[in-house]
């Protein structure tokens, strides 16, 4: 179990770089292929439809995802 000083210490970091890391996510394409990959495969596994509508319902899905900061309340 992890320190309780410890715990404020790192959550006092990750508040702080948290803007800084969505920064760097939106900036790298890596976090587009990660996504592309998941949303064929979340497809796949969980909703029955022909390949070629696959490709739409993967772009409409990742239209409804964004990666943004949450602030602790």
């Amino acid at each position: 179990m992890t320190n309780p000083n410890t715990t404020r210490a790192l959550t006092l970091l990750a508040n702080g770089f948290a803007g800084q890391f969505v920064e760097y996510c939106e900036g790298d394409p890596r976090l587009c292929e990660v996504m592309n990959e998941l949303v064929i495969d979340f497809i796949s596994e969980n909703i029955p439809l022909v390949d070629e509508n696959q490709l739409e319902l993967a772009m409409m899905l990742l239209d409804k995802v964004y990666v943004t900061k949450t602030v602790d309340s």
